[in-house]
């Protein structure tokens, strides 16, 4: 198709985006609706607007993160800055992602985090995983995030 053949262009539908940085690096988005970190603490399916997500690593479980930056008002002209920075996993068979933790300003949300209740659920399908989660082993926290989910893509590419 030319540019010329397209008269007029009624909607785009974008929900991955690539993007090469450099020669062998690419970084990809998806625009993905989400179960919020509330919502998956609670139990509750309700799905949240869709955002756009980087990718960290794919598998069987696909993980993402969305960071948001925000500025707080002290008084007068002070303000504190923040950044929360949300992980998700989404299963190839799902069509939503779901909150596994939140990390604020490079530290993991720790005020009645749900972590190893939704993670536990999510990779129930892990007993391994699950029982070194449950039992707070090391290398097997929040922070963690990234190498459980390298872990258990591994031990489902491997089954």
């Amino acid at each position: 198709i030319k540019d010329s053949d397209i008269s007029s262009i009624e909607s785009i539908d974008i929900k991955l985006a690539r993007f090469s940085i450099e020669e062998d690096k690419i970084i990809e988005f998806e625009y993905l609706p989400v179960i919020s970190w509330s919502n998956m603490a609670k139990g509750n399916q309700k799905v949240s607007k869709p955002e756009w997500m980087a990718v960290l690593t794919r598998g069987p479980v696909t993980l993402y993160f969305f960071e948001i930056t925000s500025s707080v008002s002290t008084g007068g002209r002070s303000s504190v800055s923040f950044t929360e920075t949300y992980y998700y996993c989404k299963r190839e068979s799902e069509e939503v992602a779901s909150t596994m933790t939140v990390e604020t300003n490079g530290s993991m949300i720790r005020i009645g985090n749900p972590f190893i209740k939704i993670i536990s659920k999510y990779f129930a399908d892990s007993p391994g995983i699950v029982e070194k989660i449950s039992n707070k082993e090391k290398g097997y926290k929040s922070k963690d995030i990234v190498a459980i989910v390298n872990e258990y893509n591994a031990e489902k590419l491997a089954q």
